[in-house]
């Protein structure tokens, strides 16, 4: 087929890929094109004689495909570099009819070769590649288009060659760090400062609109610089966060950091400034994201670059008012504030300000934000207090944010969303610097105003959010789509560390906030009007105040906030704001209790309480607390000699007491009664012993097993916690009558269990009954989750007693997954949090138990399996819940480190057995369920593998056949690691047994699809790292068996990868070059026979590059 016939084709293709009917035939013809073999002539013609920009574009992306794949076998040195000047040439040409998305797909592909060709250049013909792209700008005859492009083409080639933005090549990921390392180190620096070259000698023109857009691609490839990762590290995984630090190299310095006017573009940056403020046709520009972006990486900007003027001088260098980072966060106050001064004092034309110029203050608030968290509070006070006549004092510089932030709050609170973003920016930067640990030793000076403007601010939001709440109360419309719990705890802790820093003014105001709105809804009620909106009004008050006073002590344990504390003890107060708010928030749950006693309390009022209680609870109820300042002992009110119980505790006690039956079926509101209000309660052992002498506390009790209708209509999560708060409370004490309450509970829970077991089918399958066996079932897990030596055999003994009742239940229970899924989460949690105690015969009982669980399970009387891949929906999701609590079952028994090693793997293994069988591809497929089931088999592998050796043949080969399952999976770390660490395992105890004659019930003869079970494993991995898995990863992991497994026969097992890799090739060099691989890998093996860990780091990088080179070539034919 001739050139022109192939561009018909291919634009042909891909207008019919617009065209449905057309879309499959359209791209399998693209397909091929993409995957023929040198079609360099047929894509040239393409890109210069097509004016389809579909077509060029399809053309670029096979030649760069063809050029990969064809590098080292149909490509030579000649041929490859004149492929990049090619491609360079057509990236700078000034042509109409190619658009810039062809543009750049071209910088992109000639990077992509340019780096691929790297490695085989000496530095004069990479000075010659690089230097040619330079040229151009500096050329008279170059257009300003060419121009342009060839700085384009430079920000590409920075693209590709930085680690962190890199395209995939099929190469280690050594070679790409050897060519960033180079560029970085020989050549980086003169792009640098070509690049600020270029971006000063044409920001005059910017200025003006006509510069044909090469300072704005000066500024880009400023950027990509900045952005470059200068990390030594190769092995790290790639950086995900948004925010990412710029650490630009110390050989940068001087050019980024020298005399404004010789490198630094910051003086030109202020002419762009003043020029986007009366330009709408330049805010409209391209520059105007460029702009954007390299203030963003400036603002970012930090380490070792950074100078003061005594260490310049030690090394010789001369002055520079940047070369600190308080000079460089000087200079960016320099650049935003004139901005954001517009603003201050014009409340009225705000909005109109900010329409117009949005994306330029919008990106002024942002470096704020940047710098907050990339300096410290203290470096950004610094650069506040130096003398310098360009900036106002430290103190209106503050003075300013604050006022600016407050007419933005005023403006987004009168609806108009121009300032929206703004403002979400600049509170961010209030919040870090809020939050910074000691505020008033780096405020210094400044400490004072810097309080003024966080509680002005703080007032401000919070009134504004107030507002919003008031609003709302009448609305079905929500501002915020998705996970509002997690954006409102956001919202929450952002405004907390804000008004921490100025507690002695934020609290107070809270205060009579809060104050204010109990009063408006004591007089809606008397007035009997719509108590809606004070109601909301105090549930978020009641929010904020716990979130001010508390951290949520998510994973240690919670401390009152060191702000909070830091002003208490400069103050030397007693009776301080902390005191104040937390008495209020008590008395008012003392209100709240008399008024669900009246029967007119909102549920969602106590619930909000009982959120706010709990999470100032877990922080001042502490024995600790009264440690941290004066004035925060609320122990003196808890640790007391009244054995009715405290006013605290005794609160606590009686709002759960009082709210579990008034409110029937609130679920949500009995789940924060159980986990915010009285779990802190019991969560510490020193107040465990304060609540069980409490009265309300031992009346919730009798109320819970009274049988009464409000506690039938619990839900059976608020069973399970209630259940588990109960022993909890006295797992620690050796107290009959405590001990008696245990026993009590179980009973209680037992016989219901029981009792559900003898009940016949149709009585069984009533709905009221169903929940009355769920309830029991879930409070019975609540029970089992409290596992202390003290209760540990009260628990277990009233458990066992149930086991067959419990095995009855699941029999028949097969249409009730809650019931069934339920039973299988308590048996582990049964094993998990008892099998520490159990003496030998306890943990056979037990063990024999979970395994008849797991027989019954599988067993076709009640088995309802996935058997066809088809079948998906509710039942298939409620199968794969079961398996997973089975495995869970099956990993718990592991974990039994205390019983008798015969008993785990003899009850593990008959489980597994009884697994594998029910497993499908289709519930593979599900990564929870998938990764626990090989992490067993892994763990089974490399702890028993002498057990899983000597299994019966069926079930050894079923074993290795799931193993064999995990190896093909790909894009799944978890799986991959644990499979191929499972067959490292037994190929290293399979080694082991041969190098000591230990052989028997090795299970050698069993053939495994006609393989013996190493060869079996070994021809898996081979098809994965060589035919399938494009990454290096899977060749690390696949390091370690591959070692083991040709030490038994480094002869046979190199001479069967060669004959596997030489069947899909065909011509000599390819043969040659997988042979003398094979020999590399062969002699490696004999080199490192003793297989220790010095040996498997010697075959790493050997085992690596072999199976690269013959990866390459394979994929090549």
């Amino acid at each position: 087929m001739d050139h022109s016939t192939v561009l018909q084709v291919i634009e042909g293709a891909c207008r019919d890929l617009q065209d449905p009917s057309q879309h499959v035939v359209a791209e399998k013809t693209l397909q091929e094109f993409r995957s023929s073999p040198q079609p360099y002539d047929a894509c040239k013609y393409i890109l210069e004689n097509s004016k389809d920009t579909a077509a060029q574009f399809q053309a670029v992306t096979a030649l760069r495909d063809a050029s990969i794949r064809e590098w080292d076998t149909v490509l030579n040195g000649e041929t490859r570099f004149a492929l990049i000047q090619y491609l360079m040439s057509m990236c700078v040409q000034d042509r109409a009819d190619m658009s810039a998305v062809v543009i750049r797909q071209l910088g992109a592909c000639a990077g992509t070769l340019m780096k691929r060709i790297w490695g085989d250049l000496n530095s004069n013909d990479k000075e010659s590649i690089l230097g040619q792209i330079a040229q151009i700008t500096s050329e008279q005859q170059s257009s300003p288009i060419a121009k342009c492009r060839a700085v384009e083409l430079m920000v590409a080639v920075i693209v590709e060659f930085n680690p962190e933005t890199a395209g995939e090549m099929g190469l280690p990921w050594e070679y790409h760090y050897q060519c960033k390392n180079d560029l970085e180190k020989n050549f980086l620096p003169k792009i640098l400062n070509w690049a600020l070259a270029c971006a000063q000698s044409t920001h005059k023109l910017a200025v003006l609109g006509q510069d044909m857009g090469l300072c704005s691609a000066s500024l880009s490839l400023l950027s990509a610089l900045l952005a470059w990762d200068s990390s030594q590290n190769e092995n790290r995984m790639r950086r995900k966060d948004i925010n990412m630090q710029v650490r630009p190299p110390e050989s940068w310095r001087e050019a980024l950091l020298g005399q404004p006017g010789s490198a630094w573009p910051l003086e030109f940056l202020n002419d762009l400034v003043s020029a986007f403020c009366g330009s709408s046709a330049l805010r409209e520009s391209p520059i105007m994201f460029t702009f954007l972006q390299l203030t963003n990486n400036l603002a970012l900007m930090q380490g070792a670059i950074f100078l003061d003027e005594g260490r310049r001088a030690s090394l010789g260098l001369g002055p520079s008012s940047m070369s600190s980072s308080v000079g460089h966060i000087r200079h960016l106050l320099k650049l935003c504030l004139p901005i954001l001064m517009q603003l201050e004092g014009n409340i009225a034309a705000i909005s109109s300000y900010v329409s117009a110029n949005r994306d330029l203050v919008s990106g002024m608030c942002r470096i704020f934000a940047l710098v907050a968290t990339t300096h410290p509070l203290k470096k950004f006070a610094e650069a506040l207090m130096e003398d310098n006549i360009d900036l106002p004092d430290g103190n209106v510089m503050l003075i300013n944010l604050g006022s600016i932030t407050n007419a933005m709050v005023y403006d987004v609170q009168r609806g108009n969303d121009a300032c929206e973003e703004c403002l979400e920016l600049l509170v961010e930067m209030w919040t870090e610097y809020s939050s910074d640990f000691d505020l008033h030793g780096h405020l210094g000076p400044l400490y004072e105003q810097f309080c003024q403007c966080t509680s002005s601010v703080f007032n401000a939001l919070k009134d504004k959010e107030l507002f919003e709440v008031s609003r709302d109360v009448y609305s079905d419309e929500q501002d915020y789509e998705g996970d509002e719990e997690a954006y409102s705890d956001s919202l929450f802790s952002g405004l907390a560390a804000i008004g921490r820093s100025s507690c002695q003014y934020s609290i107070p105001a809270l205060i009579e906030s809060f104050e204010t709105s109990i009063h408006h809804l004591q007089e809606s009620v008397s007035n009997g009007s719509d108590p809606s909106v004070p109601l909301e009004k105090i549930c978020w008050l009641l929010r904020m105040i716990s979130f001010v006073l508390a951290d949520s002590g998510d994973g240690e344990t919670p401390q009152v906030p060191q702000n909070l504390i830091d002003t208490i003890l400069r103050h030397n107060l007693r009776e301080n704001a902390v005191t104040k708010v937390s008495s209020a928030m008590l008395m008012f749950g003392m209100d709240v209790k008399g008024a669900i006693e009246s029967g007119i309390a909102s549920s969602r009022l106590v619930e909000e309480l009982c959120k706010a209680l709990g999470r100032w609870s877990e922080t001042y109820l502490l024995p600790d607390c009264k440690d941290a300042a004066p004035g925060l002992d609320w122990t003196e009110f808890v640790f007391s000699s009244n054995k009715e119980g405290t006013p605290i505790v005794n609160l606590f006690c009686e709002l759960a007491l009082l709210s579990l039956p008034k409110y029937p079926g609130d679920r949500a509101l009995h789940l924060a009664i159980c986990h915010n209000l009285l779990k802190p309660l019991v969560k510490y052992k020193g107040l465990r012993t304060v609540v069980s002498q409490c009265s309300a506390w031992n009346n919730l009790i009798h109320l819970y097993v009274s049988e009464s209708t409000e506690m039938k209509l619990l839900d059976a999560e608020v069973h399970f916690e209630i259940a588990n708060l109960i022993c909890t409370c006295y797992s620690t004490s050796t107290d009959n009558q405590a001990m008696q309450y245990i026993r009590d509970l179980v009973a209680w829970h037992g016989n219901k269990l029981i009792s559900s077991a003898s009940m016949k089918k149709d009585a069984f399958n009533r709905p009221e009954n169903i929940s009355y066996t769920v309830n029991a079932l879930s409070g019975f897990r609540g029970a089992a989750r409290c596992s202390s030596s003290t209760c540990h055999e009260i628990i277990m003994l009233g458990m066992s007693q149930c086991f067959p009742a419990i095995l009855q239940i699941l029999k028949q229970s097969k249409e009730h997954r809650n019931i069934y899924n339920t039973i299988l989460d308590l048996a582990a949690d049964i094993v998990e949090y008892h099998s520490a105690f159990l003496n030998d015969s306890s943990s056979m009982h037990l063990f024999t138990w979970a395994i008849e669980i797991i027989q019954v399970h599988s067993s076709d009387k009640i088995n309802f399996s996935i058997k066809s891949a088809g079948l998906v929906g509710d039942h298939f999701e409620d199968e794969c819940e079961a398996l997973v609590s089975l495995i869970r079952l099956l990993t718990q028994i592991t974990g039994a480190e205390t019983c008798r090693h015969e008993d785990i793997v003899a009850a593990v293994l008959t489980g597994i057995q009884a697994i594998i069988p029910l497993l499908t591809v289709e519930h593979l497929k599900l990564p929870p369920l998938r990764q626990s089931f090989f992490h067993l088999l892994a763990y089974m592998m490399e702890v028993y593998a002498s057990h899983v050796a000597k299994l019966p043949p069926d079930s050894f080969i079923s074993f290795l056949q799931a193993i064999a399952f995990g190896l093909k999976v790909e894009d799944d770390s978890e799986t991959s690691s644990a499979v191929f660490e499972a067959v490292a395992a037994f190929s290293k105890f399979s080694l082991s047994s041969r190098l000591h004659g230990d052989v028997a019930g090795m299970s050698e003869n069993i053939l495994i699809e006609g393989k013996h079970a190493l060869v079996f494993l070994y021809d898996i991995i081979l098809a994965r790292i060589v035919f399938e898995d494009a990454g290096v990863g899977s060749i690390d992991l696949a390091s370690e068996p591959v070692l083991y497994i040709m030490a038994h026969d480094a002869a046979f097992y190199s001479e069967y990868i060669r004959h596997k890799a030489l069947h899909a090739v065909q011509n000599q060099q390819s043969q040659e070059q997988i042979s003398s691989a094979c020999d590399d890998l062969k002699s490696c093996v004999l080199q490192n026979a003793s297989v220790d860990r010095n040996a498997r780091q010697r075959f790493l990088p050997v085992f690596r590059s072999c199976i690269i080179k013959i990866r390459r070539v394979v994929r090549t034919q």
